[in-house]
């Protein structure tokens, strides 16, 4: 049985459609290599009490990376008032790492995450 040239040409097609399915398929579950993987680093916030309230540490990978003793943005030396509110601006400053961006709390920031001062 011999084919004509149109259904050689609808088999090639196919086979390679089949075959750019199958490459697509296998980039979309391929797991990370390892080398990227090491690239992360984990970061977290750490609450500590301070002489007047509430501080937080950011880790990055078990290492002190940022120690905050006091409400950033505010004139004087304001410790959190409570453990939640330190992990609450921590949390966010860890958010904006995370995203590439400038760690920096601003004032508006912190009516947002209910803290008192």
């Amino acid at each position: 049985m011999k084919m004509t040239k149109p259904a050689i040409t609808r088999w090639i097609s196919a086979a390679i459609l089949v075959t750019l399915l199958l490459f697509a398929a296998a980039k979309v579950f391929e797991t990370p290599s390892p080398a990227a993987a090491s690239d992360m680093v984990k970061l977290e916030v750490a609450p500590f009490e301070t002489e007047g309230g509430w501080g937080y540490k950011i880790l990055a990978g078990g290492e002190t990376y940022i120690i905050q003793d006091r409400i950033p943005v505010l004139a004087g030396k304001q410790s959190f008032h409570t453990k939640e509110d330190a992990v609450s601006v921590g949390d966010l400053m860890v958010k904006k790492l995370m995203a590439r961006q400038s760690p920096a709390i601003t004032a508006a920031e912190l009516p947002a995450l209910h803290i008192q001062h």
